[in-house]
């Protein structure tokens, strides 16, 4: 989701608990995924948004 203060995006937090998915994803994996690897897709969505930026400032219009 992007936060509207800033125009960035933001991991959100679950609506549900890590161990709810058991047996079907043990916590640990939904925790890794969450805190790991989505949290690695915000962090580059952000950093694209970040050089893009700074590309549209230094374009001339």
């Amino acid at each position: 989701m992007i936060s509207k203060s800033n125009s960035l995006f933001v991991l959100l937090d679950l609506d549900h608990g890590y161990k709810d998915l058991e047996p079907y994803m043990s916590e640990l994996q939904l925790m890794m995924h969450h805190t790991k690897h989505h949290q690695a897709y915000v962090n580059g969505g952000n950093a694209i948004l970040q050089r893009l930026e700074r590309a549209r400032r230094r374009t001339p219009r």
